[in-house]
Order: C-alpha cells, then sequence, then structure tokens
C-alpha cells in the first residue's frame, strides 16, 4: 500500500505542470532582472532596464497570464515571451523599495515573487558620465593654466 500511496503522489506531482511552469516563468524573470540597472513597477507590469541598455524589458500581468515584451533601443518592438498563462489572479504591490508579486495559478496554488526596485545607471550612462567629468577636468586643468599664464605675464609687465 505504500509504496501505491507513493506512486499515485509522484504521479500528481508530475501531471500537475503548474509548479515547473512556474519555475520556469520566475527563472526567466530573475535571469532579466539580474541583468537588469533599472527596475521599476507601473500600473501592471514591471520594467526592466538592461545594465548594457541594449533592451528594455516589460513583464505584463494581464488578465490570466503574465507575459514579457522587449523592446530594442528603448522604443522599437521586438517581440514577447508569455511565461504564463491560465493563472487565476496576481497582485502587484510595491513596500519598502521591494515589488511583492502573490500568484494564485490554475491549480490555486499561490507563488510569491519579490523583485527590489533599482535604480543603477547603465553602462551607457557610466560611460557619458565619465566622458562629462574627463571633459570638466580638462577644462580645469585649461583654465588653471590660463590663469598661471596670466599670473606670469603680470609679473613680467610688472618687472
Amino acid at each position: 500500500m505504500l509504496i501505491l500511496q507513493t506512486t499515485i503522489n509522484t504521479s500528481k506531482r508530475f501531471l500537475d505542470y503548474s509548479n515547473y511552469e512556474y519555475a520556469l516563468a520566475h527563472r526567466k524573470i530573475l535571469q532579466t532582472y539580474n541583468n537588469s540597472a533599472k527596475v521599476t513597477q507601473e500600473k501592471h507590469y514591471i520594467i526592466m532596464k538592461s545594465k548594457d541598455d541594449s533592451e528594455d524589458v516589460r513583464i505584463n500581468f494581464n488578465d490570466n497570464q503574465i507575459y514579457m515584451d522587449k523592446f530594442k533601443n528603448s522604443n522599437d518592438f521586438a517581440g514577447y515571451i508569455l511565461l504564463l498563462k491560465h493563472i487565476k489572479g496576481y497582485n502587484l504591490s510595491v513596500e519598502d523599495d521591494t515589488i511583492h508579486i502573490p500568484i494564485v495559478d490554475k491549480n490555486n496554488h499561490e507563488h510569491d515573487m519579490f523583485l527590489k526596485i533599482t535604480d543603477e545607471k547603465t553602462d551607457k550612462e557610466k560611460a557619458q558620465e565619465e566622458k562629462e567629468k574627463e571633459e570638466k577636468e580638462k577644462e580645469e586643468k585649461e583654465k588653471k593654466e590660463k590663469e598661471e599664464k596670466a599670473k606670469k605675464d603680470k609679473e613680467t609687465h610688472s618687472k
């Protein structure tokens, strides 16, 4: 009887794809999240901007499905990936800079996901900031050299 009961329970788990589907969707979202510099939540979606500034991703929670929209160069739509379908419910809430996403799947199992809101600089923004810093240093150096030259010229004229 124990072997039969174990077999039945194992079969039920394998026939219940909702945990597997959720795990795959969760993995895909976390992969995108880990490559993101900026993560925010607006209305019924989460926006993630990649660190290398190559794409923006929007995780859409719409009726009974969750999908991922991809945008190249922030504006050019590049397609979407269906992450979960036939969900019974979800909620998006933000508390202490953390997005909480409870999802109820088609078998009434509740899954929780937590994403930290981030606002780091993308590689492009870091490069721009570095360039501006170098230009400012160059301008300050040139200004200092001009001041020193003007001071020497003034000393030369006063002798």
